[in-house]
């Protein structure tokens, strides 16, 4: 967390790549909101003294959308078996695999560009899915390569271990991002996730005072700015 990260900031959430949930795996603007891109965006923020936040969802893998033509990237689970996607419960669905040197690579390339493109001050990554079951299909189908043995857990293991490969990589090319560990209101809080990032939105169960005020004196023993 850079002291620099303190003043105001511009913030664009979901919906800027298209309809959300289903524009998840396009990651180029709406053409008909930002007929020339967000690069004008990020200048106008500079201009006015602003930081520039943007969401991004880059492990989500919806149907139709460019990165669901790259099959070779990502696991994809049939629609009874990834219901708890967030999405259309009748359509399949996609994980990035960050595991994968290849679908990390396209990861870190499209987000680096996005990063220079429109002069971002903030990366923030959300994550509305439940991925057991697709690191559970990765790992049955990769029993196929490993003489019929099932090796459980390791398709995770790669995939949370890319996942800090990612951020740091992407912190080395532009050293002066923050990262916003959003991962769907605070499901991604763990020792390795706080030394790279912050979570601005540390919960969606946002609506119970009891409960915020609880959250805000549990997390303010370790976290100090959440």
């Amino acid at each position: 967390m850079h002291s620099s990260h303190s003043s105001l900031t511009g913030w664009i959430d979901a919906g800027w790549n298209g309809q959300f949930p289903g524009s998840v795996g396009n990651w180029t603007p709406n053409a008909t909101r930002f007929p020339r891109g967000l690069g004008p965006v990020g200048a106008a923020a500079a201009e006015a003294g602003l930081k520039f936040l943007l969401w991004f969802e880059p492990e989500r893998v919806a149907p139709g959308t460019e990165l669901w033509g790259k099959p070779e990237l990502y696991t994809r689970l049939e629609p009874d078996e990834c219901r708890l996607c967030d999405q259309d419960p009748t359509l399949p669905c996609g994980l990035l695999d960050l595991g994968d040197p290849a679908a990390r690579g396209w990861a870190i390339d499209m987000v680096s560009d996005m990063v220079s493109e429109a002069n971002l001050s903030w990366y923030r990554q959300d994550f509305n899915t439940l991925p057991a079951r697709f690191w559970a299909a990765a790992d049955a189908n990769s029993s196929s390569r490993n003489g019929g043995i099932a090796r459980a857990g390791l398709s995770e293991a790669k995939h949370i271990a890319g996942l800090y490969q990612f951020w740091d990589t992407l912190v080395g090319r532009h050293p002066s991002l923050a990262i916003d560990n959003c991962a769907s209101g605070g499901r991604r809080i763990d020792m390795e996730t706080l030394r790279r990032s912050v979570p601005l939105w540390r919960s969606d169960h946002c609506w119970d005072d009891p409960a915020s005020q609880a959250m805000a004196w549990g997390l303010s023993h370790f976290l100090p700015f959440h």
